[in-house]
């Protein structure tokens, strides 16, 4: 299918790298689905899709339904089309979730998983989401939360760097500005769900899915040993995940 197609402000991601360490956020993506009640005919956006894993989950809960997978990596897109492509229910989309979006007809659920910490601004995306679902619909969210990898910023800091990428915020925030955009019926709640790897395979897991912004600040020369510091500075080989959870509708208008 053709794409609509914005100018991104998002970084690129190495997609391939991530698709090959990425299943714990994959299975993190199918317990967001499981909470979902589906009819199977419903046109979902999956927001931050990244290489297509949970748009493929999707696409299996609806045989006759649609998916718009949207993100703002061309790379990530490119790894979810040669999974996806020849599955004509879906639409790819690259687009900025900050700036307004127009997919040209409504969706019943918003899907997005372990994307919206990447977001500076959540009141700015959810009423985005709320300009795109149809009253009444539904918005299933899984990102990072207040004390997300916690340890791992402390090893940030003792490699040197202070400056952060991300947007962890309470539950209770995430609540207030869901409200704010025009939500109700809204469920916010966190859970940790900690990730223990070989310690042979946390350099690359660092470098693909938790320091890439900070790398991209550093000459090319420099990352190599930026990464090596940060994982010399963890005691052990655990990424300490606080996952922020929601829940809501999108008010109905009067």
């Amino acid at each position: 299918m053709n794409d609509h197609r914005e100018i991104p402000r998002a970084r690129e991601w190495d997609a391939q790298s991530y698709d090959r360490v990425g299943g714990h956020m994959a299975r993190r993506g199918a317990g967001v689905l499981e909470r979902i009640d589906l009819r199977g005919d419903e046109v979902v956006l999956d927001a931050g899709c990244g290489t297509g894993r949970v748009t493929a989950l999707i696409l299996e809960r609806i045989p006759k339904g649609r998916v718009i997978a949207l993100d703002g990596s061309a790379r990530m897109l490119d790894q979810a089309r040669e999974r996806l492509d020849d599955d004509r229910r879906v639409r790819f989309v690259q687009a900025d979730l900050t700036t307004p979006i127009d997919l040209g007809e409504d969706v019943e659920v918003v899907v997005s998983t372990s994307a919206l910490h990447w977001v500076p601004d959540h009141l700015v995306v959810f009423r985005g989401f709320a300009s795109m679902l149809q009253p009444g619909g539904r918005l299933h969210v899984d990102c990072g939360g207040a004390g997300n990898i916690a340890g791992v910023q402390q090893a940030i800091a003792v490699a040197g760097v202070t400056w952060s990428p991300w947007n962890f915020r309470s539950d209770a925030d995430a609540e207030e500005a869901l409200a704010a955009a025009g939500f109700e019926h809204i469920s916010t709640w966190l859970h940790p769900d900690p990730l223990d790897l070989e310690p042979e395979d946390l350099s690359e897991y660092l470098r693909t899915v938790i320091l890439g912004s900070h790398l991209e600040r550093l000459e090319p020369a420099a990352r190599d040993a930026f990464v090596h510091a940060v994982v010399e500075a963890m005691p052990e080989p655990r990424i300490d995940y606080v996952r922020l959870n929601i829940d809501a509708v999108r008010a109905k208008v009067p």
